[in-house]
């Protein structure tokens, strides 16, 4: 509850400050960004920045449900603010392993992107496979880590991926 009230004031605080002292900032900030987009120059969150929100958002959300699970009398009400932040930041890694590019914008014409986009893809799709059956097996014989078990498996077999595109693009770039 601490942490749902904690949120509300933080957004509260966010929300306040736009409207009360960078209102003209944020409006040019948003001009810069729709003009960006329609450019095609905008350029997506970096991969250390994604990967560090993502690692982070996942030990929140383990400390949470380790906290849930040894609890005398466990709350759902607490995993509520930690799961939708792994979610987030699950849901914007899923579009970077999607559609991997150095632009915000998707262009299909482009061979390269769709090469390592079906290689990046093919490395997901294994490596959900591998955290399927690990995460059965983990049902069978240790359910109790389940729980845990699955936000983790999640992340791993998103990161993986991000990960071998980074590796497959920065080769590309070396050679060019």
């Amino acid at each position: 509850m601490e942490t749902m009230i904690l949120f509300g004031l933080w957004c509260a605080g966010i929300g306040l400050y736009y409207v009360t002292f960078g209102r003209g900032r944020w409006r040019a900030d948003m001009r810069d960004r729709r003009e960006r987009l329609r450019n095609r120059t905008a350029q997506p969150i970096s991969f250390s920045a994604r990967m560090a929100f993502l690692l982070v958002s996942l030990v929140v959300l383990v400390v949470s449900l380790y906290k849930y699970q040894h609890d005398s009398q466990p709350h759902p009400g607490g995993l509520i603010v930690p799961l939708l932040f792994f979610g987030l930041f699950v849901l914007v890694e899923i579009s970077r392993v999607m559609v991997p590019s150095d632009s915000m914008v998707f262009n299909p014409d482009d061979e390269w992107v769709m090469f390592l986009r079906a290689r990046t893809l093919r490395i997901g799709y294994g490596t959900a496979i591998f955290v399927l059956c690990a995460l059965g097996g983990i049902l069978l014989y240790a359910p109790s880590l389940a729980l845990v078990a699955c936000p983790v498996g999640l992340a791993m077999a998103l990161a993986v991926p991000a990960c071998a595109y980074q590796v497959l693009d920065r080769r590309a770039a070396a050679l060019q």
